[in-house]
């Protein structure tokens, strides 16, 4: 269903989901083209998020020396500090992990 079809006139039945279903994407469809036309600050950002420069990497917590080895977290402790959240636990887990992959990669290697 688009804006596009051969046949905009085609009468909804409010007691077919599918009609109700379609009728509801066809409405939302004409209000986001209508708002994209008119409105400029609307435009902007849905451009902005198409381009996926809408969303900033986040900052890593983790702190590495100069080889790159995970030296500690930003802020203190993961489990008692400002960054005692799920997501900083899991991103410190998940550079010790990569770097013990790594660093096995690496005495596979010289040998």
């Amino acid at each position: 269903m688009s804006l596009f079809d051969s046949n905009p006139e085609r009468k909804f039945s409010l007691s077919n989901p599918k009609d109700v279903k379609d009728s509801w994407e066809l409405a939302k469809e004409k209000a986001i083209t209508g708002l994209y036309k008119d409105d400029p600050l609307i435009r902007a950002s849905l451009d902005a998020q198409m381009n996926g420069s809408a969303t900033k990497p986040k900052a890593s917590i983790v702190l590495r020396d100069e080889q790159g080895y995970v030296v500690g977290v930003e802020g203190g402790s993961v489990l008692t500090g400002k960054n005692a959240t799920n997501r900083a636990e899991k991103e410190l887990w998940n550079a010790l992990k990569d770097q013990l992959l790594n660093k096995g990669k690496e005495n596979n290697d010289g040998k």
